[in-house]
């Protein structure tokens, strides 16, 4: 009887993608009284791959557009974020589970005076390499925005493709 063989895949290295994804954004008032609003999300990440053998670390950075389905913005307005993540992976071959935490920026702009937060983020997700240079996945991102002390909490589920050095 053979062993199982475990496949070898070196994580190291540049990686470049698109991604997109969906998920609510939550404002809440007072007591169980809140806002909930479903947004849309697509963009653009970034980062680097190091492979220690069992763990990989990993740092990227993204920008995304948002949308609101069945609420288009007046022409002048856009919502957009932008984030820092540091993640920790674990190789399991050419599939990779990873956690990370990091931060964002969330950003209104209208044609007078824009509209920021920024606030601390958390994610989880899976990534799968099916070719030597192709990179899926798919992540679940969690971050609190406190524009002007009001709290936004936005949960995004996002798949991505990337092209992986």
């Amino acid at each position: 009887m053979r062993a199982a063989h475990r496949l070898q895949t070196n994580w190291t290295g540049f990686y470049g993608g698109i991604f997109g994804g969906f998920g609510p954004t939550n404002v809440p008032l007072v007591g169980p009284l809140g806002i909930s609003i479903d947004t849309r999300a697509l963009g653009l990440r970034a980062g680097y791959m190091h492979d220690f053998g069992q763990w990989v670390a990993i740092g990227e950075v993204s920008a995304e557009n948002t949308t609101i389905p069945g609420f288009p913005l007046p022409a002048g307005f856009n919502i957009r974020r932008y984030s820092i993540d540091a993640m920790l992976g674990y190789d399991a071959g050419n599939i990779m589970p990873f956690v990370g935490i990091g931060a964002a920026q969330g950003r209104l702009t209208t044609p007078g005076p824009s509209i920021t937060g920024s606030g601390p983020s958390l994610s989880v997700g899976l990534a799968y390499r099916p070719t030597e240079h192709v990179m899926l996945d798919a992540r679940v991102r969690y971050t609190r925005y406190t524009p002007f002390g009001v709290r936004l909490d936005n949960t995004t589920f996002t798949l991505g493709i990337s092209w992986h050095q």
